[in-house]
Parts: structure tokens; sequence; C-alpha cells
């Protein structure tokens, strides 16, 4: 379920905040000029939103192809989410329980406690850096198939929870108001 806002929703609550009891005639900024920021604004707000204790209105639920037993993963994912600590799960159809996390890639290749009835997965890069996903038995073989993985991910407009509706006018908000201030959005992460 996405926001109930319109971008033009948006984009009016946001310049209200910014420049209250102003028009768009005494600003440097109109509704328009603010309407090109939303997109940007919805990443800072996942980038906010990932960083604190409420990641959890990231999470999403994706399929990858395993090929000689890793897989690209998407790059609007947060790979490091796919650990627990972060309510990452990896599941594969053939095992019952959630694939093991290694945490050195050099595990995957060496026979654990349990063989072919485990499977493990490491994660290198990721976050738009072209993040590869490896799973393999603790037999050790190339594990095959579609994994189902469960991490956090950065959202669209379209896509963006219903509960970060706020959030998303008030970053919209900020970024109005350092543009005419002649800030930029990288001062206002600090």
């Amino acid at each position: 379920m996405a926001i109930s806002l319109t971008r033009l929703q948006v984009a009016e609550k946001a310049w209200r905040l910014a420049n209250p009891g102003m028009s768009e005639g005494e600003t440097k900024l109109t509704i328009a000029d603010i309407s090109a920021f939303i997109d940007e604004a919805v990443k800072e707000v996942c980038d906010k939103i990932y960083a604190s204790d409420q990641w959890y209105y990231l999470q999403t639920s994706f399929g990858v192809t395993l090929s000689s037993g890793q897989a690209a993963l998407p790059s609007n994912v947060f790979a490091e989410s796919i650990m627990d600590s972060k309510g990452g799960r990896v599941t594969h159809t053939s095992y019952t329980r959630p694939l093991v996390y290694a945490a050195n890639l050099a595990d995957l290749y060496y026979p654990q406690a349990g063989g072919s009835a485990i499977a493990m997965y490491h994660v290198v890069g990721g976050n738009s850096s072209g993040g590869v996903i490896y799973a393999r038995t603790g037999v050790p073989a190339d594990l095959t198939g579609v994994l189902t993985i469960l991490a956090c991910a950065y959202q669209t407009f379209d896509t963006l929870s219903p509960e970060l509706e706020n959030d998303l006018v008030e970053m919209v908000a900020d970024m109005a108001k350092a543009k005419m201030s002649g800030a930029t959005t990288a001062s206002l992460r600090q």
C-alpha cells in the first residue's frame, strides 16, 4: 500500500510547510519547482528510515535465480539488510529452514556440519554497487534454483509506505528551504 497523497499534494503541503504565511509570488520557489524534489526526497527518506529503528517500513520480498551458486541483487536493495539483524531472510524451496548467513565468503567453500541438509549464503557488494549473493550447500556444492529474499530496499513514490507520508512531506519541505537559502541537500543530512 502506497501513500495516499498525489505528487501535487505532497508538493503543496511541503511548500506550505517551507513557506508559512507566504504566497508563491513572494518566494523564489514555486510548487512546481518543489515537485522536482520528490524523487530525491523519497531516496533521502529511505536512507533516514533505514538508519533508524523503523527499517521494517522498507522491507520487501523478491526472488533471484541462482546461476553457478550466485545471483545479482537488484540495485535498489540494501544488501546488508539481508542479514538477520535487519530482519532479512533467505529461503529456498529445497530447504525447510532459511539459509544460514556465512560471515565470510570462504566459509561457503568448506564442508559444514549438516552437509546437504543445510544451505548457506553470503553477500558481496550492494547498495547500487552491483551486489551479488552466493549460496551453497554444506557439502559444499553450488545451490541452484530461486532464492526468495526478504530485505530492505529503496522505495519509489508509488511504493512508499503510508506511514512515511509525513516524513516525505517534511523532507521535501526541508529541501525547499535549503534551495531558497542556497544550501545543498548534503547539508540537510548533517
